[in-house]
């Protein structure tokens, strides 16, 4: 028999318990299928994948964090940003200390966008996305590529446009 301390010690303050069943958090005593280690007054099991973060046990998930005291899972879609958990996303990432989706958004500085339409990866041209698949960044202007020019020719004419050099001329922001 182990005594089990009680955090506000009355006159006497510990109880008697069978440590083969039990186990005493924070002087109370729960079951020992609740979990063999103690986790802020809380019976957890840390190998099945729970964690112990400062507002108590977590999980299970396949890849255990601690994100302000909560619990998340690394994998799960979701990521930590700013002390705070955000998901579910596809692919998680942080804008500053906010949690966004990059193939529906884009951080372009410190603002959250909507990705261009039919685009899942954007960039960033000055503050706003572009895709990178029909338009090019020219002086910090999203510039729509015509259809007929290839992207790999596909060149900035200043901020006015894009042309092909192989066959068109840019001159002082005009396109021939």
């Amino acid at each position: 028999t182990t005594h089990c301390r009680a955090r506000q010690v009355p006159a006497g303050g510990t109880r008697a318990f069978d440590s083969s069943s039990s186990i005493c958090c924070d002087g109370q005593i729960f079951d020992r299928t609740l979990g063999n280690h103690c986790c802020n007054g809380s019976p957890y099991f840390p190998s099945s994948g729970t964690i112990c973060c400062g507002n108590g046990p977590f999980g299970p998930f396949a890849t255990p964090a601690c994100c302000g005291g909560e619990g998340y899972d690394i994998q799960g879609g979701t990521v930590c940003c700013g002390g705070r958990v955000y998901g579910k996303y596809r692919s998680p990432s942080c804008c500053v200390d906010v949690g966004y989706d990059v193939t529906v958004h884009t951080c372009c500085g410190s603002s959250i966008h909507p990705n261009p339409f039919g685009t899942t990866q954007a960039s960033c041209c000055g503050a706003f996305p572009y895709d990178r698949n029909t338009e090019l960044c020219c002086q910090g202007r999203n510039v729509t590529v015509p259809a007929n020019t290839p992207m790999n020719k596909a060149q900035c004419c200043d901020s006015n446009g894009a042309y092909n050099p192989d066959h068109q001329l840019c001159c002082l922001g005009n396109i021939f």
